[in-house]
């Protein structure tokens, strides 16, 4: 009897922690369970609660199994649970050219487990009139889905790109028009179908003698979400657009990440010199479709687009916990003219301490006292050598060349993911401090003696010192500071 029981609590645990990790409605699944069996207690010579008031509770035994102990009902209804999934999402759009269109959005990871089923099946374009009303006349195209691969998803949604091209020139005359995509629920229920749209305004296209100076270098921020540290972002500012000497634009993706005003005023110099775009993301919407780190993976693929279209030559790509570093003699520049082919470069990933800063009076920023990093980058596989650990294992961050790069995850390129090149960490790499950016974190939070030689030495066996970032620091905020960049120190 007692191996029964424990038989039993085994079965029930496991079917528990099945139902947490699958998110089955455990309890609602109960509810359901004792809807069926109330519905038959009749069958076993039980009355409802109602029988005992006087009415008798009318049974059909053939819908309960003709009397057996097993009820099996013959009328049952669908009852859906939760929350439904969206075939697809529509996020932004971007023009290639004269009849060709690229639209970023999402879809539902179970739409997208079945290869066929392709939701999004034609693009139809109406053009703006010069009185500023669309018009009847409709262009239709076969769509080009395409499924993005990821390296880092647990959620409901996934990034997908569809590709509109048309059989002749839309939209010439510059005055914009509506695009808009027919979504069907599965291949074969083209009859039950909706459709997304949105209104592009396009301005006319002026002469490329006239075109605007774009910067050479873009950097594509992540979400910016929860609670920003305004003055580690105004540091992290400072060293990287020194690193490439304002010749860069960067894009922040914010959804709640900045919300005082003191992250303005931190972004508002960067804005006003033209430097940084701050794109306001709906939390609500955040919320309402769950997908990898706030969506980290759509606003990644949204990001290589935008700079495709606004004419940046490469696009860089990593956390803001995280400054990107070259190795001297190599730069960005070099490393460049060194694989003039290459669609995309990765670097390392090499861990650093967030507690560990050296005792300096002279400095008043946190990032150029964080000197000791471990001795190796990062990699999941212990087989492998970690200054080449690519891909995922290896953590690895990158830039892409974006009018040859489509799609893209976290640590690897997805479109195409051959042509590029996997620098040695020695030579290129992110310092990352993980955590910083927590308020639970407390950087600095060990004090270290640079003139205690055995606190140093304990140090030294387990990090390697470094000063190079703390001198780029000191470079960098001077730099910062002659362009009036900084509103505090």
């Amino acid at each position: 009897m007692a191996k029964a029981v424990a038989e039993v609590l085994r079965l029930a645990v496991m079917f528990v922690m099945a139902a947490i990790l699958l998110q089955i409605p455990i309890f609602s699944g109960f509810l359901r369970l004792s809807d069926f069996h109330d519905a038959c207690q009749g069958c076993h010579g039980r009355s409802s609660a109602s029988s005992s008031q006087g009415q008798l509770q009318q049974v059909d035994q053939e819908m309960c199994g003709n009397g057996s102990t097993t009820a099996i009902p013959q009328s049952r209804k669908l009852k859906p649970l939760g929350k439904a999934q969206y075939p697809f999402i529509l996020f932004s759009v971007y023009r290639y050219a004269l009849n060709t269109f690229f639209v970023i959005g999402e879809t539902s990871l179970v739409v997208r487990a079945f290869e066929q089923d392709k939701p999004v099946y034609s693009c139809e374009w109406s053009a703006m009139l010069p009185n500023g009303t669309v018009s009847d006349l409709r262009t239709i195209t076969e769509a080009h889905m395409i499924y993005v691969k990821f390296d880092e998803n647990g959620m409901g949604y996934g990034p997908a790109l569809v590709n509109c091209t048309f059989n002749e020139s839309i939209g010439s005359d510059g005055l914009g028009g509506v695009l808009r995509l027919h979504v069907a629920r599965g291949p074969h229920r083209l009859a039950d179908r909706f459709s997304v749209e949105d209104v592009l305004h396009e301005g006319a296209r002026a002469p490329a003698s006239a075109a605007r100076k774009v910067s050479k270098y873009a950097f594509c921020g992540p979400p910016m979400y929860g609670t920003m540290k305004p003055l580690w972002i105004q540091h992290w500012l400072a060293y990287h657009v020194f690193l490439w000497k304002a010749d860069v634009h960067f894009y922040f993706y914010n959804i709640g990440g900045v919300q005082t005003a003191k992250h303005y005023q931190v972004l508002e110099p960067y804005v006003m010199a033209g430097l940084l775009t701050l794109i306001e993301i709906e939390s609500t919407a955040i919320d309402e479709f769950p997908a990898w780190y706030n969506h980290q993976l759509l606003f990644i693929n949204d990001c290589i687009h935008r700079t495709r279209t606004a004419g940046h030559s490469w696009s860089f790509f990593n956390d803001f916990d995280e400054l990107l570093y070259f190795s001297p003699p190599h730069t960005v520049d070099s490393l460049i003219r060194d694989n003039p082919q290459a669609a995309w470069m990765t670097f390392g990933n090499m861990p650093a301490s967030t507690g560990h800063c050296a005792i300096r009076e002279e400095s008043r920023w946190p990032i150029e006292r964080l000197m000791w990093h471990n001795k190796v980058p990062e990699c999941m596989k212990a087989e492998r050598d970690p200054w080449l650990c690519t891909g995922s294992q290896g953590r690895r961050k990158y830039m892409v060349n974006p009018s040859k790069v489509f799609s893209s995850g976290v640590h690897r390129i997805a479109i195409p993911e051959d042509g590029g090149v996997d620098l040695n960490g020695s030579v290129a790499r992110v310092i990352h401090f993980h955590g910083v950016l927590s308020p639970r974190t407390h950087v600095c939070g060990i004090p270290v003696n640079m003139s205690h030689s055995r606190q140093v030495n304990d140090l030294n066996n387990r990090y390697d010192f470094d000063e190079s970032i703390s001198d780029a620091v000191d470079k960098a905020r001077e730099f910062a500071r002659s362009r009036n960049l900084l509103t505090s120190t």
